[in-house]
């Protein structure tokens, strides 16, 4: 379960009882692999279930972020930066648009060309085609070629 007030809770019961893994905001939670990802003020990785996170480098942007959505195409992932603030927030959250990781989630870059706008609020895969759809907060979706 993510929380952006709370972290990230876990429970091997069926939600019975939970844990926390992290209290770090967790807006979205993706697997690569056996690498466990976390978007929220930041993306987040940790390579041992959740005990410890490490912040990625996301080039090209300074501030704060708010990641609400993960989407992976092969070995290729994707993260949806948003503009969305939540009470507490001491800072604008500036939209990064689409970022992209090539290195399992440990670096990310901009993957935004064509979008008329940052602000991006889910993504999802065609998996029948190589393309990536980014919603944005608008109303409006986007296609990009992967």
């Amino acid at each position: 379960m993510a929380s952006y007030t709370n972290g990230l809770y876990c429970s091997g019961d069926f939600g019975s009882s939970w844990t926390v893994t992290t209290t770090h905001e967790a807006n979205a939670v993706h697997f690569a692999g056996s690498r466990l990802l976390i978007g929220g003020d930041t993306i987040r990785y940790s390579d041992d279930d959740g005990t410890t996170f490490r912040a990625a480098r996301i080039e090209g942007h300074e501030g704060p972020l708010r990641v609400v959505a993960f989407a992976q195409h092969n070995d290729v992932l994707f993260a949806a930066s948003s503009c969305a603030s939540y009470p507490g927030d001491t800072a604008p959250i500036t939209a990064a648009g689409v970022l992209q990781s090539r290195d399992r989630g440990k670096t990310w870059t901009d993957a935004s060309a064509g979008l008329p706008m940052r602000d991006v609020s889910t993504l999802a895969v065609d998996p029948g085609q190589p393309c990536l759809f980014a919603g944005l907060s608008d109303g409006s979706v986007h296609q990009l070629a992967l």
